[in-house]
């Protein structure tokens, strides 16, 4: 039985099939099967796929096209692997990929998933630029709470996890918008730990007629349900309606919008929205079983970039004197905190030696 099954949906993909096929068969790392899902292929990509007399390819062939995740979850059901890996067929896998993965996965019992960072190709190969991954469990899951921080490509997940959790939703809303790993995922950090490996080892190609393209809005739109499922399931509570739908939108305004941008917030709204974020927070902290080091850095980090963000917004927005005097004091509040911190810590230090 092989330790890795990567798994692999094609539709319509002969152009670029064959280099994803070949950076899976070259790679460093050999005890691993293929299974490739022909999803109703049209074009050539199925004759490309027989072409390849690698007994570790195992092709599987839809008679019409059933879409992204329920190939996916058709491919794993047919694994004989502790890990999953995944391959979308316009990437390229680095050479080492697999074998740092799953030698991560080795030697980190207490992780169910891990990706990395990723090389940016246009849709001709060439190089665009680089993706440098969020790696630490501790800001994967936070982010997570907003956004989907992982390239789908680049993961490798623990079969008996990816089972517990449920795999790939089916639902057709979340299928259609290509949203599945974000869903799958913020489902495998709520019981396990993950992480992205600094070092890139994917070619993530940057693809204008992917199916990621052509479905933009719809993949906002089921993201951002996503990210409020995950945040009603961190409080314990629907925030999806009422007052708190608007702090938490109103916190997402003031907090990632750029720095010249004024968020039009009379005084009010803005305190709602930095004591929600901070009620959001602390629940984080609560939930997890974050270490008091990682949690301490982990405030200092973001309460820093929050505190210089709204120091910005109150020196460059237009808005009037009482949205700046707001904004400057809520700014003051999160990095006297740090200052504090900083402090205490290094008085600890001092007393300890």
């Amino acid at each position: 039985m092989p330790l890795i099954s990567v798994v692999m949906s094609v539709f319509n993909d002969d152009h670029y099939v064959r280099h994803a096929i070949e950076s899976v068969l070259s790679q460093t790392f050999t005890d691993f099967e293929f299974i490739i899902v022909d999803d109703g292929c049209t074009d050539n990509t199925r004759a490309i796929i027989e072409a390849y007399s690698d007994k570790r390819i195992r092709l599987v062939i839809n008679e019409n096209n059933i879409g992204l995740a329920p190939s996916l979850n058709k491919a794993i059901r047919l694994s004989n692997a502790k890990y999953v890996a995944r391959q979308d067929a316009d990437d390229i896998s680095l050479s080492e990929r697999l074998s740092r993965e799953a030698e991560y996965l080795e030697t980190h019992s207490d992780v169910a998933l891990v990706g990395s960072s990723a090389v940016r190709i246009s849709h001709s190969g060439e190089l665009i630029g680089y993706w440098n991954a969020i790696a630490e469990d501790i800001d994967l899951k936070w982010t997570l709470l907003f956004c989907n921080p992982f390239i789908h490509s680049s993961i490798m997940m623990r079969r008996s996890v990816a089972d517990q959790v449920g795999c790939y939703t089916e639902r057709p809303e979340v299928a259609k918008a290509f949203v599945e790993d974000y869903d799958l995922w913020s489902r495998i950090n709520r019981v396990s730990r993950s992480a992205n490996l600094r070092q890139p080892l994917l070619k993530y190609r940057l693809n204008p007629t992917s199916v990621s393209v052509r479905t933009c809005d719809d993949q906002i739109e089921q993201a951002n349900r996503i990210s409020l499922r995950n945040i009603s399931w961190l409080l314990n509570r629907d925030v999806t309606l009422g007052e708190e739908r608007q702090a938490l939108e109103d916190a997402n305004l003031l907090f990632y919008s750029p720095d010249g941008r004024d968020p039009q917030l009379p005084p009010p709204r803005l305190r709602s929205a930095v004591t929600f974020f901070g009620e959001l927070q602390r629940a984080f902290y609560c939930r997890y079983s974050f270490s008091p080091s990682a949690i301490s850095a982990h405030k200092r980090h973001w309460h820093w970039i929050w505190g210089r963000h709204l120091l910005a917004l109150s020196l460059r927005c237009p808005a009037g004197i009482g949205n700046r005097l707001t904004l400057a004091a809520l700014a003051s509040r999160y990095m006297q905190g740090v200052v504090s911190s900083l402090t205490t810590a290094s008085v600890t230090r001092v007393g300890r030696a």
